[in-house]
């Protein structure tokens, strides 16, 4: 019996990657932060690190969703893959959760802020009208939010 896509792997890799909690050392460093550096010096020291390996202290807090987002995305694409192919599509499609509330500003009549459409995954939807990105929002994997 093959491993990967059985519950029971999906449960042993779940739990092996949530099982990992921050020390009581490790709370007190991130709240003792008081600039953007030190803070993600003290999370890349921590058990968090493979979420913000990524970032970099200088860019805007729209480029760090922006990042985070990606990560969340791989991390559910990764997670699926370990359950049962019919747990998968649903699965897959918790990645999505982070653009939840973009999706709903598509549908709003003002312009699109410039953050917005330099979302590697909104951008191309944030432009036009709100018809019409309601339009390009149904030929994604976000259609059931149009």
């Amino acid at each position: 019996m093959a491993l990967e896509g059985s519950i029971e792997y999906a449960l042993a890799r779940v739990h092996a990657h949530h099982g990992v909690r921050l020390t009581e050392s490790a709370w007190r460093r991130l709240e003792s932060s008081r600039d953007p550096g030190h803070y993600l010096e003290a999370v890349r020291a921590s058990a968090l690190a493979p979420w913000v390996t990524t970032l970099d202290v200088r860019w805007d807090s729209h480029a760090l969703e922006r990042a985070l987002r990606t990560e969340w995305r791989r991390y559910v694409q990764d997670l699926a893959v370990w359950h049962p192919e019919p747990s998968q599509p649903w699965l897959a499609w918790l990645a999505w959760l982070p653009y939840l509330a973009l999706a709903a500003a598509l549908g709003r009549a003002e312009p699109a802020p410039p953050w917005l459409l330099a979302d590697p995954v909104c951008g191309a939807l944030a432009v036009g009208s709100p018809d019409g990105r309601i339009a390009a929002l149904r030929r994604t994997a976000l259609a059931p939010l149009a």
